[in-house]
């Protein structure tokens, strides 16, 4: 069973992406967390993360450190950055990383879950 984290601060939008991809069909783990430290709190108790989604724009501890702490602790995992407040340079960097993928919000949950497909 693959594991995945989602994170972002508006947590209507964690159960609906979490809702989404369990009736994507595929039996994943999920977890959710609404900070970047509440994210790394549950990737340290977790026996292991094959996936995370998470958001740039969030308070305690943003996507941006969260993601400097993805690329130096596990730098394999792959990583959905959604975000609807993303300069192109910003996004050009994230596309580059190959663990790595950019979806823009609002995005549509399909497309999301072809990006979650292809990368576990």
């Amino acid at each position: 069973m693959k594991s995945i984290l989602i994170v972002d601060d508006e947590e209507s939008l964690l159960s609906i992406i979490a809702d989404y991809l369990t009736m994507w069909g595929e039996d994943f783990r999920l977890m959710t967390a609404t900070n970047g430290k509440k994210a790394i709190e549950i990737m340290e108790s977790a026996p292991s993360i094959d996936l995370m989604i998470t958001d740039l724009k969030m308070p305690v501890m943003s996507g941006e450190e969260l993601i400097r702490y993805m690329e130096e602790r596990h730098p394999a995992t792959p990583v959905i950055v959604m975000s609807g407040h993303t300069d192109p340079i910003t996004v050009e960097k994230i596309n580059r990383n190959k663990p790595y993928r950019y979806i823009e919000k609002p995005f549509l949950f399909e497309d999301l879950g072809h990006m979650v497909r292809g990368l576990i």
